[in-house]
């Protein structure tokens, strides 16, 4: 991003206010402007008349809203209310993750008016990196929302299966409680079937968001969670999704662990990242091992050569997100015979 702006407003959001902190370029402090002393740090009720109370203050002191850049830290659905506001009031906002402000700032005590200074050092130190935020469509967001309550039912169906499966075991058998924590297993299952229908008929209702869709279900090892995830991630096929950033970004990059001569350890993913596709990732490797010749050739030779399961099995998972993104690209179903033509003629 140009840094095309005078002043950076830090924010930093919690369920029920924001407190927000006002710096110039520290390149280009005019001498005399008292605007960051008068603002000084503020607290706002975090709802839309807490966003234009702000706007309020910014326009007294005065402040030029088109000159301030919004640096809101990302926390979720608590930094929702403020970037939508904000941008439809034809602001600027860009959207910082918690772990790059972290990362690059130093320790120390721990309020909400350090964090938003926090935010503002950031966005200064680092606005070549900054990109503005931009609201994602309706479709993306009722997408990623049925994607999350799926996610929530299936961790509460699991809980009360995992306790069933406890209760069992007991030497003195409590048929009461078993009785109900099956009632529940099936109540939650049922409605895990429901979701997954409401998020079928969401993407039959888009005829590109269905034609994508319908490419990513062509590809061995993507099932309809996978392909309706990569929809949400890339705001209904309308973000371009480019395989070597995504793979980094989900956590199945080996990444080299050496230094000097004495430090040699194995390369290592660094395991963090959005869940819920890489665990998919992760089953869908291992069924195809079990059932594509192909995967199952490929994970005999690694294992032969003295590779670990695991390295192997994320190799696989990065060739699945591969053909994914390939096959998105192409705008053309995956096709093994192709695949095995390019091998051949390799």
């Amino acid at each position: 991003m140009q840094t095309n702006f005078s002043y950076v407003l830090g924010v930093d959001c919690s369920s029920e206010s924001f407190t927000a902190t006002l710096r110039l370029d520290p390149k280009t402090h005019a001498e005399g402007d008292q605007s960051t002393q008068s603002f000084g740090t503020r607290d706002f009720s975090n709802s839309i008349d807490g966003v234009d109370a702000l706007l309020e203050a910014l326009k007294r002191l005065p402040v030029a809203l088109d000159s301030v850049l919004f640096a809101v830290e990302n926390t979720g659905v608590y930094s929702a209310t403020i970037c939508h506001r904000l941008t439809e009031q034809g602001c600027r906002v860009s959207l910082i993750a918690p772990q790059h402000i972290k990362q690059a700032t130093s320790p120390g005590a721990k309020t909400d008016a350090i964090d938003a200074a926090r935010v503002c050092e950031y966005a200064w130190r680092y606005s070549d990196r900054l990109k503005l935020w931009q609201p994602r469509q309706e479709l993306s967001e009722q997408l990623s929302t049925l994607l999350i309550t799926r996610d929530q039912l299936v961790k509460t169906k699991t809980s009360h299966r995992n306790t069933l499966t406890a209760l069992k075991r007991r030497p003195v058998r409590t048929k009461a409680a078993e009785k109900i924590h099956a009632s529940l297993v099936r109540s939650v299952e049922k409605q895990i079937k429901g979701v997954e229908r409401e998020i079928q008929r969401l993407i039959d209702s888009d005829e590109d968001l269905s034609r994508g869709v319908r490419l990513l279900l062509s590809v061995p090892g993507i099932g309809l969670m996978a392909a309706a995830t990569l929809a949400a991630m890339s705001d209904c096929f309308t973000t371009e999704l480019r395989y070597r950033p995504l793979a980094a970004h989900l956590g199945i990059v080996p990444h080299p662990h050496m230094s000097g001569t004495s430090v040699r350890g194995p390369a290592r993913s660094r395991g963090y990242g959005p869940l819920r596709l890489r665990l998919l990732l992760r089953l869908a490797a291992w069924s195809q091992k079990k059932n594509n010749p192909e995967i199952s050739r490929y994970y005999e030779r690694k294992k032969a050569e003295g590779k670990a399961s695991t390295l192997i099995f994320n190799n696989i998972a990065n060739k699945i997100l591969r053909r994914a993104i390939g096959t998105l690209k192409s705008g053309q179903s995956f096709s093994p015979e192709y695949l095995g033509e390019r091998i051949a003629a390799a």
